[in-house]
C-alpha cells in the first residue's frame, strides 16, 4: 500500500484516544477503591503507572497508532479495552462493587460504538487512494478530471475515490500539495466547483486527500450535488487499472 501522511484527524479520532486516556484512569479508579488510596494524590498515581507499565505500554502504542491511523489500530483498540475489562472483573472477584458493574456496563457500550464510529473514519475517501503508489493509471477503464486551484497555481489529476465528505485524486505531475483549494470537476460537460483542504498527502507526490468544506448554498452544481449525478448513474470508485 502506498505510503502517506495524514495531517488531519476527525473529532471521532480524538475522541477515541480521550476515551483510551479514561480508560487507564478508570483502572486507577479501581485500584484506588480497592486500595484505599486517594485517585487526587500525584504518588499514588504514579505508584500505579509503576505498577501496570505493561498495561500503560499497550495504551501508549493503541492511541499512537490510532493516531496514525495504522491498519493495526482497530486490533490494538479491543485488545485495550479487553485488557481493561478482565482487569476490572478481575476486581470484582476480589471486591464486589455495584457502583464498578455499572461503569464497565456504560464503558463497554462506549468503546462498541465509538469503534463503530472509528471504523467508519478509516473508510473515508480522502484517506484511502486505492492506487498503490507504482501504479501509472495509464490506461485506464474511466477517468474523471478534476482541477485544483490555489492562487495562481493549477493541479490536474482524476479522481480515484470519492464518498460525500471528500475525495482522493491521483496527481498528473507529482506534487506534494498542501493548504485550501478550489475544486473543479469536469463532468458530462459540466462544471462542479466547491472547496476543500488536503488533509491526506501521498509521500511521493502522486496524489493527495481532499475534505471538502460543507458548502453554504445547498443549490446548484457543487460537490454534493457531483456524488449524487455520479451515484445515480452507478459509478463506483474502484482499482481501475
Amino acid at each position: 500500500m502506498s505510503k502517506k501522511k495524514i495531517t488531519y484527524r476527525s473529532p471521532v479520532i480524538w475522541n477515541v484516544i480521550t476515551f483510551l486516556l479514561f480508560s487507564f484512569l478508570f483502572l486507577y479508579l479501581q485500584n484506588s477503591i480497592q486500595t484505599g488510596k486517594s485517585i487526587l494524590q500525584t504518588e499514588n498515581l504514579m505508584e500505579f503507572i509503576k505498577g501496570s507499565q505493561v498495561v500503560a505500554g499497550l495504551f501508549l502504542v493503541t492511541i499512537f497508532s490510532i493516531y496514525r491511523m495504522s491498519r493495526f489500530a482497530v486490533f490494538l483498540f479491543w485488545a485495550s479495552v479487553g485488557t481493561t475489562f478482565a482487569f476490572t472483573v478481575g476486581g470484582l472477584w476480589i471486591e464486589f462493587s455495584k457502583f464498578i458493574i455499572l461503569l464497565l456496563f456504560f464503558y463497554l457500550l462506549f468503546a462498541y460504538y465509538l469503534f463503530q464510529f472509528m471504523t467508519e473514519d478509516f473508510k473515508e475517501s480522502y484517506y484511502n487512494p486505492l492506487f498503490d503508489e507504482n501504479n501509472l493509471f495509464d490506461p485506464m477503464c474511466f477517468k474523471i478530471p478534476i482541477t485544483l486551484k490555489q492562487g495562481d497555481t493549477t493541479f490536474h489529476g482524476h479522481l480515484t475515490n470519492w464518498s460525500e465528505n471528500g475525495f482522493f485524486i491521483y496527481l498528473k505531475d507529482a506534487q506534494k500539495i498542501r493548504g485550501k483549494f478550489e475544486v473543479d470537476i469536469n463532468f458530462e460537460d459540466h462544471s462542479f466547483k466547491s472547496n476543500a483542504r488536503v488533509v491526506t498527502i501521498m509521500k511521493n507526490g502522486n496524489g493527495a486527500g481532499l475534505k471538502v468544506f460543507k458548502d453554504e448554498a445547498q443549490t446548484g452544481l457543487n460537490w454534493y450535488r457531483f456524488v449524487d449525478i455520479i451515484e445515480e448513474l452507478g459509478f463506483q470508485p474502484e482499482l481501475l487499472v
